[in-house]
C-alpha cells in the first residue's frame, strides 16, 4: 500500500517539473519553425468540366455536387498530427497526408506549406471528398428472379465522417434487418 502513493507523487512530480523544463517559445524550441497558420480548402467530389470531354454529364455531375454536403473542416482536423502553433516538422505533415488518404470518404489529399514572416509556416490541406452514397440489391433465382435484400449506406453523414447504412435481407423464409453506424473520429 505505501508503493501506491510514492508513484503516484512521483508521476506528479515529474509532469510538474516537466513543464518547468521546456524552454519558451522560440528559435531552441522549433529550429524549423512554427505553424502560424492551417489553411483548409474542402473540394467538392466531382469536377465535371474534366468528366467528359463533350461535358454531356456535366449537369448530372453538378447537380450530384450540389446536393453533397462536403466535409467539415473540424473532420479534416481531426486526422492532422499538427495544429497552429506547433513546431513545423514535413514528417507529420506526411503523416497527416496519408491519414486523410486511407478515409474512404475522401478522394483525394495534399498537404503543402511555405514560409511566411520570420520562421513562421503556413499550412495549406487541401482535400476533395468522394461521393459517399451507395446502395445495393440482392437478387436469388430460386424459381424465377426476385428481389431478396438492399442496402442504402452513406459514408460521410452531414461531413462528419460517420457512416450510417441500411440493409435488409431474406433467404428463404429468414428475414434480417439492420442499421449499421460508425463514427471513426470518437
Amino acid at each position: 500500500m505505501a508503493r501506491t502513493p510514492l508513484i503516484a507523487s512521483g508521476l506528479v512530480i515529474v509532469l510538474v517539473g516537466g513543464a518547468g523544463l521546456s524552454p519558451v517559445a522560440g528559435q531552441d524550441r522549433c529550429p524549423s519553425g512554427v505553424i502560424t497558420e492551417v489553411v483548409y480548402d474542402v473540394g467538392k467530389p466531382f469536377r465535371p468540366k474534366e468528366a467528359s470531354e463533350d461535358a454531356s454529364l456535366g449537369w448530372f455531375l453538378r447537380t450530384m455536387n450540389y446536393v453533397h454536403i462536403r466535409t467539415r473542416v473540424r473532420t479534416v482536423g481531426w486526422e492532422l498530427h499538427f495544429e497552429e502553433g506547433d513546431c513545423f516538422d514535413p514528417q507529420l505533415l506526411a503523416e497527416s497526408e496519408r491519414s486523410l488518404r486511407s478515409l474512404r470518404y475522401i478522394a483525394e489529399a495534399d498537404i503543402t506549406s511555405e514560409r511566411v514572416g520570420s520562421g513562421g509556416h503556413r499550412v495549406t490541406v487541401q482535400v476533395r471528398d468522394s461521393w459517399a452514397l451507395s446502395g445495393g440489391l440482392s437478387l436469388s433465382f430460386d424459381g424465377g428472379a426476385q428481389i431478396t435484400g438492399a442496402s442504402v449506406s452513406a459514408r460521410n453523414v452531414l461531413g462528419t465522417g460517420t457512416r450510417l447504412g441500411f440493409f435488409r435481407a431474406g433467404y428463404r423464409d429468414r428475414q434480417r434487418v439492420g442499421l449499421i453506424s460508425r463514427q471513426p473520429n470518437l
